[in-house]
C-alpha cells in the first residue's frame, strides 16, 4: 500500500492518535477536503478522549464523530467494536469468554465493548470520567447505560 498526503490522490483517510492540545478546529479544513473528495475515513482509535500526563486530550473518535455527523463515511477499527476483540480472541486463542475481563477507564468505549461483547468489565473510575463523578446527573445515566461489573477508584501496575 502507498501511502499519500495529497487527499485528491487517495483511497481513504486514516486517523488515530493524536498530539496533545489539539482541538476539533485543527482538522475543520481537512476534514472539508477528504469530505469534497468523499473519502471514507479509517478510525484506528475511537476513543473520545485519552489521559495524557494527568490532561484530557482529544483522540481520533471525536474527530471521526464529527466527520460521519457531516455526512462522511467512517470506519471504526477499536474499542468497543467487535471486530478489534474478534481478533484478540483468535491471535490469543481465548474460547473461554467467562476468563474475559475488560479493565479501562472509558464508559464509551472500554466498558461498552465489554458489554456488548457479554464480557465482565473493570472500571477505572480516575480516568476520563474522573470530572463527572461529583456530578451525579451527568454519571449516573452513563452508569445506568453501560453497567460495568466491577469499578476501582484508580489501577496501578
Amino acid at each position: 500500500m502507498d501511502c499519500t498526503k495529497k487527499v485528491e490522490s487517495a483511497n481513504f483517510a486514516m486517523i488515530a492518535d493524536l498530539k496533545d492540545g489539539l482541538s476539533i478546529l485543527d482538522f475543520a479544513e481537512h476534514l472539508d477536503k477528504i469530505m469534497k473528495y468523499k473519502l471514507p475515513l479509517l478510525c484506528a482509535n475511537p476513543d473520545y478522549l485519552v489521559h495524557n500526563k494527568n490532561t484530557l486530550s482529544m483522540s481520533g473518535g471525536t474527530v471521526a464523530e464529527l466527520y460521519s455527523d457531516l455526512g462522511g463515511t467512517v470506519f471504526r477499527y477499536g474499542k468497543p467494536y467487535e471486530p478489534i476483540y474478534q481478533d484478540i480472541f483468535k491471535k490469543m486463542r481465548i474460547t473461554n469468554l467467562s476468563k474475559v475481563l475488560v479493565i479501562g477507564d472509558s464508559l464509551w468505549h472500554d466498558i461498552a465493548g465489554g458489554k456488548k461483547m457479554k464480557l465482565d468489565s473493570l472500571w477505572i473510575k480516575n480516568g476520563i470520567h474522573k470530572s463527572k463523578l461529583k456530578k451525579k446527573d451527568e454519571i449516573n445515566p452513563l452508569l445506568e447505560k453501560y453497567r460495568p461489573k466491577y469499578a476501582i477508584s484508580h489501577l496501578k501496575l
